[in-house]
C-alpha cells in the first residue's frame, strides 16, 4: 500500500451453492474410518475463476458466465428420510453428476463440538465425471506446429503433413475451491462449509480443489455445515456457470430454503448498493468473544450482519469477500474509530457474503466499557456505506480551535492535552480532505512531540492502552474522521507537536 493513501477494497468473487440439512442423526466412529480417506484432484478444470474486483480475496467459482439460475438439468425432488440417513438422491450437469449417497446431523465432529442450538449437518457425496471426451488433434499432443503458415507444399493443392488425425481425450472436472462453489441453503440463507470436514474420513479442507479426472471416473467426498437445529427447508447447491448449477433439495420447499421470508427479517439499519445488500440485525455486548477476552475496560461489540452481493445485468454476482480487520469499523461518541476483531464466517475471520442467497455473519468489534451509541462503517471498493447500530447516533467530532492543512490530502486537529503521571496525553484527529481514498497514517512517524529537551516520539505501550487509542491499522476511511489519543513519555514541558504529513510538515503549538 502506498503510504500516501489506502485504497481499501473488499472482495468480490463469484461462486454460489446450496445445500440442505438432513433429518435424524446417526452416530458413526470417525477416527475408525479415518483410514479410509480419499485424496487427490484432477489436474485439468471445467470451471472458470471469476474475477476479483476486491484485493482481499482470491474466491474462485467452478462455474463460466451463464445467467443466473438455480435450476440444474437433472435434480431429484424426493425428500430425505427422517432417520438421518438419505435415499440415493443425484442431480447432474453437462459435466458430473452428483449424487448424495448418505447424510447425518451429529452434535459434534472430530475437534468440534456445535454450537448451541446448532447441529452438524454431514453428507456422504459421490461425483462421477460425466463430460464428453473431447477430440484433440495428434500434432498438437506431439508438440508439432505447422511452420508454411497453413499453404503446404506451394502448388500441391496442401499441407505436407497430410489428412490431421484426431484422438480423443478426457476432460477432468474440478473445483478450483470448495468454499466458493459448495453452501447448504437454509431457510433461506446460505452456511458455508465448516473446517471440520477436513478431518473427515473422505473430507478436505473447504479452501482445497477438488476434481474427478476421467469420464466414469468417481470420487467421494464428505461435506460438513453447520446449521440451526430447527431448520425446516434445507438443500444442497453447487454453483457452476459452465456447465449448469446443481442443486439436491434434502428437506421441506426447495423455493423456501433459497429464498425464505424469514432471511433477512428485522434489522437496525440497512443499506443497498450496486455490489451489496446489507443489514445490522442486532448489537450485543460481551466480555469475551470466540475464546478471547476483552480485558479490564474493555468490551466486545458483537454484530450480527446478513446480506447478499448483488447479481447485474442478468448474470449472477460475484461473492463478496473481505477481511473486517481492514474494511469495517465503529464510530463512537466524538469521532473516536474501533476497527473489527474478528469475523465469524471462516477460520481466518474473513466476511463473504454470497450472490442471490442471504447469509448472516457476525464481526466483533473491540471498545471501551463506556461505549453505548455506535455506528458502523464498510469499505466497498471506493464506496463506503454506513449502518446505525443504536436508536441514538453517536455525537460527531468536535470542531478545534488548533489545526493544520496537509495540502489536498488531510487537516489534523489538535483538541489539548493531559498529564497522565510519567506521561503527556495528546487528543487530536484527522479529517481526510481527498476524495475517495483513505490513509494509511503512521503514528509514531508522522506525530513527534517538541520540547524544549528534543524531540519525543510516542509511546506505543502507553498509547495501545488508551481508551482513545489510534486503531490499528491505523486507516482514515474515506470522508470519514478519526479522532484519537497519543502517549508520550517526558518531564519536560511541551512546546508543540510536529506533524510529519504527507504534502509537507506542520506544527501545532500546545
Amino acid at each position: 500500500m502506498n503510504s500516501r493513501s489506502l485504497r481499501m477494497s473488499s472482495t468480490l468473487v463469484t461462486c454460489v451453492c446450496a445445500l440442505v440439512v438432513s433429518p435424524g442423526c446417526e452416530r458413526r466412529d470417525w477416527q475408525a474410518e479415518q483410514a479410509a480417506r480419499q485424496a487427490g484432484a484432477a489436474e485439468t478444470t471445467t470451471a472458470t475463476e471469476p474475477r476479483s474486483d476486491i484485493e482481499e480475496s482470491n474466491a474462485t467459482a467452478a462455474a463460466g458466465e451463464q445467467p443466473a439460475a438455480t435450476s440444474n438439468a437433472q435434480s431429484a425432488s424426493r425428500p430425505v428420510s427422517g432417520n438421518g440417513r438419505s435415499v440415493a438422491e443425484t442431480a447432474a450437469n453437462d459435466a458430473v453428476r452428483l449424487q448424495i449417497i448418505d447424510s447425518e446431523e451429529n452434535n459434534e465432529l472430530p475437534g468440534s463440538a456445535a454450537s448451541t442450538n446448532k447441529t452438524f449437518l454431514v453428507l456422504d457425496t459421490r461425483w462421477e465425471n460425466i463430460h464428453e471426451k473431447q477430440k484433440v488433434s495428434k500434432d498438437k499432443l506431439e508438440g508439432k506446429t505447422d511452420r508454411t503458415m497453413g499453404v503446404g507444399g506451394l502448388g500441391t493443392g496442401g499441407g505436407s503433413s497430410g489428412p490431421t488425425e484426431y484422438v480423443e481425450m478426457d476432460v477432468a472436472y474440478k473445483i478450483p475451491k470448495l468454499v466458493d462453489h459448495v453452501y447448504a441453503l437454509v431457510d433461506g440463507q446460505a452456511v458455508p462449509l465448516h473446517p471440520a470436514m477436513s478431518r473427515l474420513p473422505n473430507g478436505l479442507e473447504p479452501t482445497s480443489p477438488f476434481g474427478v479426472g476421467k469420464q466414469g471416473e468417481i470420487r467421494d467426498l464428505q461435506l460438513a455445515f453447520l446449521v440451526p437445529e430447527d431448520a425446516e427447508n434445507v438443500a444442497l447447491q453447487v454453483f457452476d456457470y459452465n456447465n449448469g448449477h446443481l442443486v439436491i433439495p434434502l428437506r421441506g420447499s426447495l423455493e423456501l430454503a433459497k429464498s425464505s421470508a424469514a432471511g433477512p427479517g428485522d434489522a437496525l439499519d440497512s443499506v443497498s448498493t450496486d455490489v451489496v445488500e446489507l443489514a445490522a440485525h442486532s448489537l450485543d455486548f460481551a466480555n469475551d468473544y470466540r475464546g478471547e477476552a476483552a480485558g479490564p475496560g474493555w468490551r466486545f461489540a458483537v454484530v450480527e450482519l446478513g446480506g447478499q452481493s448483488v447479481s447485474r445485468g442478468g448474470r449472477m454476482g460475484r461473492i463478496l469477500q473481505f477481511d473486517p480487520k481492514k474494511y469495517m469499523w465503529v464510530h463512537a461518541d466524538g469521532g473516536y474509530v474501533y476497527y473489527a476483531s474478528a469475523g465469524s464466517t471462516d477460520a481466518k475471520g474473513n466476511i463473504r457474503f454470497t450472490p442471490e442467497i442471504y447469509q448472516r455473519q457476525e464481526v466483533a468489534f473491540l471498545v471501551p466499557d463506556a461505549v453505548e451509541r455506535l455506528s458502523m462503517g464498510l469499505r466497498i471498493n471506493r464506496d463506503v456505506v454506513n449502518l446505525s447500530l443504536t436508536k441514538r447516533a453517536p455525537s460527531p467530532m468536535p470542531d478545534a480551535g488548533t489545526r493544520h492543512e496537509d495540502g489536498d490530502v488531510m487537516e489534523v486537529l489538535l483538541y489539548g492535552s493531559r498529564r497522565d503521571g510519567d506521561y503527556l496525553i495528546l487528543d487530536v484527529g484527522i479529517r481526510p480532505i481527498i476524495k475517495g481514498q483513505g490513509l494509511e497514517v503512521k503514528t509514531a512517524r508522522q506525530f513527534l512531540l517538541q520540547t524544549p529537551d528534543g524531540e519525543v516520539k510516542l509511546d506505543r505501550q502507553a498509547t495501545a492502552a488508551l481508551p482513545g487509542h489510534p486503531p490499528d491499522p491505523f486507516v482514515v476511511p474515506p470522508g470519514a474522521a478519526v479522532r484519537f489519543e497519543l502517549a508520550y513519555k517526558t518531564a519536560a514541558t511541551p512546546t508543540s507537536l510536529r506533524v510529519r504529513g504527507f504534502r509537507g510538515e506542520g506544527v501545532l503549538e500546545l
